[in-house]
């Protein structure tokens, strides 16, 4: 057990200089990590080749890869790590219409309007929940869609062996109240489970279209 707390950004760099990119793991570890996504998941993104999609947390791109394959106009990957954002332009190379942001949602104020954005596990490293939801639901469209998958880990901290990590668990109602609060409606709360144990919860929601004064977002 080790009691070196690392931050964020300073873990998922050192995943990539320990050799660790999900988009090269076996069969078995990629089925594993399905259980947070799965094709539910990626049919709730409603991807078209038109559309202007956000990933919040794209890590070296294994979600990314299933979005762009199926076709979209334009992907926009964000994360805190610029190791990983390396390797993640090397694995996702043949992708044209992809653009790589370092950065912290917290804090992102891109021009960019999304008709979707989406995050798998990232909120976990949130602590201000609200204010990441916030910079979310401005960049989308109106009508855009939110889509997360949360993870229901409700330990404060993770045991790499060699370090460990803050993590702030995730009250799936409060969630659900912050997107109702900053102008979305909610439409799909799915709970997914492995071996009759829950691991997160899928969240799907509608900027809404009656609310045009959106001010108090900024």
């Amino acid at each position: 057990m080790s009691d070196n707390y690392v931050c964020v950004k300073e873990h998922y760099d050192t995943l990539i200089i320990e050799g660790d990119d999900p988009c090269h793991d076996s069969k078995e570890l990629q089925k594993y990590m399905e259980r947070w996504t799965g094709d539910k998941f990626i049919e709730l993104l409603d991807i078209d080749k038109d559309k202007v999609i956000l990933e919040v947390g794209i890590g070296t791109g294994r979600i990314a890869r299933k979005v762009l394959a199926q076709g979209c106009k334009k992907l926009v990957g964000m994360d805190i790590s610029p190791l990983t954002l390396k390797r993640a332009s090397e694995n996702l190379v043949d992708y044209k219409n992809v653009e790589l942001v370092e950065g912290d949602i917290i804090e992102y104020l891109g021009t960019e309007r999304y008709d979707t954005a989406y995050s798998v596990l990232t909120f976990m490293h949130i602590d201000d929940k609200k204010q990441a939801l916030k910079s979310i639901i401005n960049s989308l469209k109106m009508e855009g869609n939110i889509v997360l998958s949360v993870d229901s880990n409700q330990d404060d901290y993770i045991d790499y062996g060699n370090r460990k990590i803050h993590v702030f668990p995730s009250d799936i109602n409060q969630i659900i109240g912050y997107l109702e609060e900053l102008g979305c409606v909610t439409t799909e709360i799915i709970k997914l489970e492995d071996n009759n144990m829950e691991i997160a919860t899928v969240i799907k929601a509608v900027k809404n279209t009656n609310i045009h004064n959106i001010e108090y977002l900024k």
